[in-house]
């Protein structure tokens, strides 16, 4: 009778775990990871390469754009599941966040003048100069420290800025700047040569997802070993840069006074 009751509880019990099992299952194919990132030019060639690897992954994602900080703080509190890009020293600041250990794209910061013209050399030799740079891009503001600084939400305002002789230098990416200036028709502006910082970018997860870190790990490393992520960069940049219509002189960014 014992061994009996023991087999009827195992039964039980092993019912009772396959069917938590299927319903996480369910949950995990039903839910839509929501991906936090900031309204830059790259980050829509990004989220081309992490929706293809949450599709080969067969989770469903979904981006979602919101101002530097705010993004950040969507992500790091779990009001999002993930972060699209970020340097990789983020979760140091915000430990909620874990990264996927896998390099996206390589940036160079790029300082972008009208009037300047000099070989920068590393942030030291940005002294003396008003830089203008994005709320929110904590590689530069952190780089930026102590030097004379004017943050703005977005690139066409620096960019107008710098057109307007307000500042003296724009920092940004080499990506993001020539598409920024394209779409002004800003054509007295340059990105000076060398970089002044390169680093590499990667995706994160919050902490509460957890479970993705492995699953995203295989996938991206793949995609990289077989070229894709530059194959998607490559494409997503020619198709944005050629699909661009410059502004016309008569409708300026008006800058407040």
């Amino acid at each position: 009778m014992v061994v009996k009751m023991r087999s009827v509880i195992f039964s039980f019990n092993a019912i009772a775990a396959l069917m938590l099992l299927l319903m996480s299952t369910l949950i995990n194919a039903q839910q839509v990871i929501q991906v936090a990132t900031f309204n830059v030019p790259f980050a829509t060639v990004i989220r081309e390469v992490m929706l293809e690897a949450y599709q080969r992954a067969d989770i469903k994602a979904k981006v979602m754009y919101y101002p530097g900080n705010r993004a950040l703080k969507m992500s790091s509190t779990g009001a999002t599941d993930a972060e699209l890009y970020r340097i990789s020293s983020i979760d140091k600041l915000y430990p909620d966040l874990v990264k996927i250990p896998v390099p996206l794209y390589l940036f160079e910061i790029r300082a972008f003048s009208k009037n300047v013209d000099f070989k920068p050399d590393g942030w030291e030799s940005m002294k003396g100069y008003k830089l203008g740079v994005i709320n929110g891009v904590k590689i530069t503001e952190k780089l930026t420290e102590g030097l004379q600084v004017e943050a703005v939400n977005d690139l066409q305002h620096m960019f107008a800025l710098l057109e307007s002789e307000r500042i003296d230098l724009a920092l940004t990416t080499r990506v993001a700047g020539n598409i920024s200036l394209k779409e002004l028709n800003f054509k007295h502006i340059k990105a000076l040569d060398p970089p002044v910082y390169s680093f590499p970018v990667f995706h994160f997860v919050h902490k509460s997802n957890s479970y993705l870190v492995p699953i995203l790990t295989d996938v991206l490393t793949q995609m990289s070993n077989q070229g894709r992520i530059q194959e998607i960069i490559t494409a997503r940049l020619e198709i944005i840069y050629n699909a661009i219509e410059p502004a016309t002189a008569g409708n300026p960014i008006k800058l407040k006074n």
